[in-house]
């Protein structure tokens, strides 16, 4: 019986295999901080709401796109046998919205750290599989701060 320690690390799959995955999921993030000026909070009960609702609709917006794309590729001219989308379009619209969804995910999570005190450089933690999850449970139940975090208001 062969050892393989990638099941040991990652018992559920869940860490994005080969740089390129890693990239799609690490950059978006990262960006999607760094460019967070609004100023906006969100309470916790506005941010569950604002998770639960985000996360549906990316979901969703993922099922119709892979559909569509599905669809394209695997729905072909009988006669010339040929499809009218090559499969490498499936694996890029999938890391698009992985790019997406990290952005969009990542937004009210600078908000509810704000309203909690916290300095939005905590949420590059949200980047890290795992400790993203446990980070987002937490802030459900952290209290509002009386004072919230500073906004950065310099672009570079």
């Amino acid at each position: 019986m062969d050892f393989d320690l990638s099941t040991v690390l990652d018992p559920m799959g869940y860490l994005p295999m080969g740089w390129l995955g890693w990239t799609m999921q690490l950059l978006p993030a990262a960006f999607g901080i760094w460019s967070e000026r609004s100023g906006e909070r969100f309470a916790r009960g506005a941010y569950l709401i604002s998770l639960i609702l985000r996360a549906i609709g990316l979901w969703l917006l993922g099922a119709l796109v892979l559909y569509i794309m599905g669809y394209l590729i695997f729905n072909h001219d009988p006669a010339s046998n040929i499809p009218a989308l090559d499969a490498s379009w499936l694996v890029t619209a999938g890391m698009l919205l992985s790019a997406f969804g990290s952005i969009v995910m990542i937004r009210p999570l600078i908000w509810r750290l704000r309203d909690a005190g916290i300095d939005k450089k905590w949420a590059y933690i949200a980047v890290l599989p795992y400790l993203d999850f446990i980070m987002y449970l937490g802030l459900i139940f952290y209290p509002p701060s009386r004072v919230p975090a500073p906004v950065d208001v310099e672009v570079f």
